[in-house]
């Protein structure tokens, strides 16, 4: 008797715990009051549709409700259209998938076990893409090698290998400006994004001004075209390599009364011959002696120079818009997935196969580029908010959100949405007649954030575009808290925020 009366409290409990968790996990999320809100933001939607039209050809827009990524509003969802670098989410996302968010970048220097501070083979460089690798990164990396094995003399000479690659270097241009940073050039082992920083001090007035390259370079001849001028008016720089990729020619104008001088950056159109410059330069002041001999380099790793992790490179992709970096982890996508050498194409059909994994109808995607930079790359809306409320439950879901530019705060929203009282946390691409926006909006403290992708092309007037898309998500958050309250029955999941971000802390009020 005592036994069956145990059982029936048993049960009676676990009933009770298993209704209080079906009140917490199937609540509908902040009050249940949906129809209505979707009645009011198609009320605004109305009011900016005639907006965007007079601005832009075509304009698609997609809202998501989470956790359960319920659409609430959308407008020409399902039309593939130009999307600039939101792509980069797509890259991202992929990447973390098949790479893991720990995956290190790291550049090999390989030769043979050196012998009483004698190196008899050449030195080969060799990396399957590391985006990070700078000209102090080898300075550091070379004089470690240097005091391990007590080096004092290089039989052989510098290689740099490229094959990891296919092609082992490639300039991307889009727009025919070909020679501006934003189209990069592509290798699997790079200084300093394959740029260089030049700056022209003043000197006298009436005189040449002083160039200065950054990473330094014997190996370029700089035709200095500069001139100092006393007036602040009428100054520039333009810097541009001659066809053989060795002589620089530098010309413009600068002001003496600029002390830090003119600064620009260009690509470095031939990699290879510039780190074998580099790394002998930076040996030979180590107190190396090369011999330069024709003899072939060793397969032993002599140092594998580690940089930063996958996390770092989404933070600079998504945030700062990093081409250079988007092109080589998704090169490096391919290699890692299909075998080398890594290429684009291989990258590209990773990405894909990763987005019709998760749901992305195969009719939503054509992609020619990774980074974005391409005029080919097309994607539905609703492509990025499957992608966006899939990320939401990821095991990589914070460092996704991390990645983020935020709005007043960093990357290329820190001059969208000051001082307003929510978060936006989303990727920006624009290109010529070409704007887009896509990622979170953390409306409310105790809520799930909605998820918004907006994609304008055939645009005039860009920048009245970006600001047109900064009024309408003002306007969104207001139709959110006028017409969803928090249900107590509704404990918010937020996998991807956790806790209250300093953020959220110092901006978001609890309605």
């Amino acid at each position: 008797m005592r036994e069956k009366r145990s059982r029936r409290l048993w049960i009676w409990g676990l009933f009770v715990v298993l209704t209080s968790y079906q009140s917490v996990i199937f609540a509908a999320p902040a009050g249940g009051n949906e129809p209505f809100l979707k009645y009011r933001l198609k009320e605004v939607w109305r009011g900016y549709l005639p907006l965007f039209t007079a601005r832009c050809g075509i304009t698609a827009l997609q809202i998501r409700l989470l956790p359960y990524g319920t659409v609430v509003l959308s407008h020409n969802d399902t039309i593939p259209l130009t999307t600039a670098s939101v792509t980069k989410l797509f890259t991202s996302s992929a990447a973390l998938h098949y790479l893991g968010a720990n995956y290190r970048f790291f550049t090999d220097i390989r030769g043979i076990m050196p012998h009483k501070g004698i190196l008899s083979s050449s030195l080969l460089l060799y990396s399957y893409g590391n985006p990070f690798w700078t000209y102090e990164d080898m300075k550091t990396c070379l004089s470690q090698m240097v005091d391990r094995y007590g080096i004092k003399t290089l039989e052989g000479r510098i290689f740099v290998n490229m094959s990891s690659f296919s092609p082992g270097v490639e300039h991307l241009c889009i727009d025919n400006r070909c020679s501006m940073p934003y189209n990069p050039v592509i290798s699997p082992l790079s200084l300093n994004f394959n740029t260089l920083k030049v700056t022209a001090l003043p000197g006298k007035i009436g005189g040449p001004a002083k160039i200065v390259l950054d990473p330094p370079s014997d190996f370029l001849t700089v035709q200095n075209r500069v001139l100092t001028t006393g007036s602040s008016k009428n100054v520039g720089l333009y810097a541009g390599f001659k066809e053989d990729g060795k002589v620089l020619v530098v010309k413009g104008r600068v002001s003496a009364r600029l002390k830090r001088g003119l600064s620009v950056e260009v690509n470095i159109e031939a990699p290879s011959t510039f780190i074998e410059r580099a790394v002998l330069k930076e040996l030979g002041g180590l107190g190396v002696k090369t011999l330069g001999k024709k003899i072939p380099a060793g397969d032993l790793v002599l140092i594998r120079c580690y940089g930063p992790t996958l996390a770092d490179a989404i933070k600079e992709m998504n945030t700062e818009s990093n081409n250079f970096v988007a092109e080589i982890v998704e090169r490096l996508l391919g290699l890692r997935t299909y075998g080398p050498p890594g290429t684009r194409l291989k990258g590209l059909r990773a990405i894909e196969e990763y987005l019709y994994g998760i749901g992305v109808p195969r009719g939503d995607l054509h992609l020619t580029s990774g980074s974005g930079l391409s005029r080919d790359n097309r994607a539905t809306v609703r492509a990025f908010e499957i992608l966006l409320t899939t990320m939401y439950f990821d095991r990589n879901s914070r460092i996704f959100f991390n990645s983020l530019a935020k709005n007043g705060d960093d990357g290329t929203l820190k001059r969208y949405w000051k001082g307003d009282d929510f978060v936006v946390a989303a990727k920006t691409g624009t290109l010529r007649g070409v704007v887009g926006l896509s990622g979170y909006v953390l409306w409310d403290r105790q809520n799930d954030p909605f998820v918004i992708t907006v994609l304008c092309n055939d645009c005039s007037e860009t920048w009245k575009v970006k600001r047109l898309i900064e009024s309408f998500v003002r306007d969104v958050v207001q139709v959110f808290r006028e017409n969803l309250k928090t249900s107590h029955s509704h404990r918010a999941i937020r996998p991807m925020i956790g806790g209250n971000t300093r953020l959220e802390r110092n901006r978001i009020p609890t309605t």
